[in-house]
């Protein structure tokens, strides 16, 4: 049996920006976990958190993060920013397919 995945990136500036708002993903349940990776070519800082996420408040990716399963209910309560426009957040969302805007 094969495991999917949702790979993607999701474009990040300066206003909270959702992970997603497509139905039924944005209330589909957390399963296994969404790896977070920033390309190198950013030139800013992104951090992910609940919908009131700011750059004070989020927590920064660096290289490599990995959301568990514990951290949100459903893949559609997370929330990127950044210090910069046009930052480029790449997500897996592990072990399941799902629909990204």
């Amino acid at each position: 049996m094969a495991i999917l995945s949702t790979i993607g990136k999701k474009t990040v500036g300066t206003s909270a920006v959702q992970l997603t708002a497509n139905t039924p993903a944005a209330t589909m349940a957390m399963k296994s976990g969404i790896v977070l990776t920033v390309p190198a070519a950013n030139t800013g800082l992104c951090y992910w958190g609940p919908s009131t996420v700011t750059t004070a408040t989020g927590f920064p990716i660096i290289n490599t993060v990995q959301i568990a399963p514990a951290e949100f209910d459903y893949i559609g309560d997370i929330y990127f920013i950044s210090d910069t426009a046009s930052q480029t957040v790449c997500f897996d969302i592990v072990g399941q397919t799902v629909t990204i805007s």
